[in-house]
């Protein structure tokens, strides 16, 4: 599973931009021509046709191919001029003629132009200050301070005096003079230089390359753009791949989810970064991370594939008990991370957005750091970053019938009753659960034996009856009796479907196992049972759950008598 979120143009562009302006400027000539013509002012005209053979001067003509020189047109306007105006009628076809020759010249002229640019192009290195090295990066979003870092960067390099080179035996460098200090702007000055120098690089830059299913190729310490350097692989989902990456402006590490190069997951990438903005922007003075959210620091678009600049953090909270033999979390651990958990989604919710794909893979704790227990997966500091917002859905926008990871996937999603803020409270009671024991509650891939589980787990004989009656006739008798209680087993029951039924615990006797004292256990199951209601309408909200009674329970088991 992928350590950080889950869920994905060359010199050719430029010689095609070229292109286009060319294009654009045969296009307002012709158009001034006829205007000129219309007008039938001898003045203008005059002035039109000098123009014209000054430009067949510049391009000239094929003498193996009996096209005329700028000369000899020069000589047909001069006949034209002596004639008088009242005869421009008579020379009207011939003038045409001229003009559809020159234009053919000039066009040659450039397309030969257009393809030494495009080489030319492609051999170009921008400095770093621009947004591209090895093809085209547009940037999509900047964060303000490192906006500001790369603003005062510029400005330092341009107080700067001439450069001067110096020798040594190991390498040599440019260093510059500055009649100013330059402390507090070391950092951007080494990348600047470094910068120059690549910039003065007749080396094509190196092109990025995609897999068949649209993945970046690449090697470690490869760049990504001039500003990052590929150090290691974070993870990799359906939606591209997570790199930790060497920051040239910061000089730290940072970790780049790069997006697949398909259409599809470009289209969410792009929804994606509106969300991200959307937190930065909702958040005071931008502190995204005051309320347990990642926080977009840049985005761009890196030949084709959109890439996203986090901070690095520490792992997920599935990779953390991974690390550690898949054992649970401390009750007191579960109880920290839990609150800022809801914190964080409560906040998400204040701005009409729905996250929908809450899992421990989608939770990083800040730090790797560890207290070392036989017994418990312990981090040494509990304060997370809630992550993924790729199949984050604003309220009143279109929403998918099927949203959330199969094992925290609320029950109205399943039965097609449509899903609100609700279904995120459900995942968190899932996730809280799994913390706790070490195992996914719910583990299954089928929609009935999935709702037989939540009856077996929650202790319920039967659905509520006013959801089930929301519900057409045709897919309420298929996952129900008459009884509202769900169809199982049933014909395509088999011995495997039977096994893991049973191995699905009753959430009532994994808590009492895992926290003894009655109290914190008392308050923890009420929290579950509000946040796992059956249904939707009478679910609790973050608002109200970050004021429940057990964040406030000392939940420590007491302590094994030594023998």
């Amino acid at each position: 599973m992928a350590t950080l979120a889950r869920g994905d143009r060359d010199g050719g562009a430029d010689a095609s931009a070229c292109t286009v302006a060319l294009g654009a400027d045969d296009d307002d000539d012709d158009d001034d021509d006829e205007g000129r013509r219309a007008r039938g002012d001898e003045d203008v005209g005059n002035a039109w046709t000098t123009r014209k053979v000054g430009a067949r001067a510049m391009v000239g003509m094929d003498a193996s191919r009996g096209r005329r020189t700028a000369e000899g047109v020069g000589e047909s306007v001069a006949g034209r001029r002596e004639r008088g105006a009242d005869d421009a009628d008579e020379y009207e076809d011939e003038e045409e003629e001229e003009e559809k020759e020159a234009t053919r010249g000039v066009k040659k002229q450039r397309r030969r132009g257009v393809k030494r640019s495009s080489v030319e192009t492609k051999a170009r290195v921008k400095s770093p200050g621009s947004s591209e090295e090895g093809g085209e990066a547009r940037v999509l979003f900047e964060d303000s301070a490192r906006a500001e870092l790369l603003t005062s960067g510029r400005r330092a390099r341009e107080r700067c005096s001439t450069p001067t080179t110096v020798s040594s035996d190991a390498a040599t460098m440019t260093t510059y003079a500055s009649g100013s200090s330059q402390k507090g702007n070391d950092k951007l000055m080494r990348f600047y230089i470094d910068g120059d120098r690549r910039r003065g690089s007749t080396s094509a830059p190196k092109q990025a390359k995609a897999t068949k299913d649209g993945h970046l190729q690449y090697a470690l310490r490869d760049p990504l753009t001039s500003e990052y350097r590929i150090v290691s692989l974070l993870g990799e989902g359906t939606f591209g791949r997570v790199f930790e990456c060497w920051d040239f402006v910061t000089e730290s590490t940072c970790a780049v989810k790069v997006i697949r190069n398909v259409k599809k997951y470009r289209d969410a990438s792009m929804v994606e970064i509106e969300v991200l903005k959307t937190l930065v922007a909702g958040a005071e003075l931008g502190d995204v991370e005051k309320h347990h959210c990642i926080r977009l620091k840049r985005a761009f678009d890196y030949q084709g594939h959109v890439c996203m600049v986090f901070d690095k953090y520490g792992p997920s909270l599935y990779d953390f008990m991974r690390q550690h033999s898949y054992r649970p979390y401390h009750p007191k651990a579960v109880q920290r991370i839990t609150l800022k958990i809801l914190e964080a989604v409560r906040y998400v919710h204040s701005l009409g957005m729905v996250h929908t794909d809450l899992k421990p893979e989608n939770v990083l704790l800040v730090s790797d750091a560890f207290v070392h227990s036989d017994e418990y997966s312990i981090p040494q500091d509990c304060s997370v970053r809630l992550i993924d917002f790729g199949s984050t859905t604003f309220i009143n926008r279109h929403h998918s019938a099927v949203v959330s990871t199969r094992h925290y996937r609320a029950p109205e999603i399943i039965l097609g009753l449509g899903w609100s803020y609700s279904c995120d409270m459900w995942s968190i009671g899932c996730l809280i659960i799994e913390l706790l024991t070490g195992e996914a509650l719910f583990q299954t891939h089928d929609n009935v034996e999935h709702l037989k589980m939540m009856e077996h787990a929650l202790r319920r004989n039967s659905f509520p009856p006013n959801m089930i009656m929301g519900m057409e006739k045709d897919v309420r008798t298929f996952f129900f009796d008459k009884h509202c209680s769900v169809k199982w087993p049933n014909i395509m029951t088999d011995i495997e479907s039977r096994t893991a039924l049973g191995k699905t615990g009753i959430i009532d006797h994994m808590v009492r196992e895992r926290i003894p004292a009655v109290k914190p256990r008392n308050s923890f199951l009420s929290l579950l049972s509000q946040l796992m209601n059956m249904d939707p309408k009478y679910r609790i909200r973050a608002e109200a759950a970050i004021y429940h009674r057990f964040f406030l329970e000392d939940v420590d088991p007491p302590a094994k008598p030594k023998k």
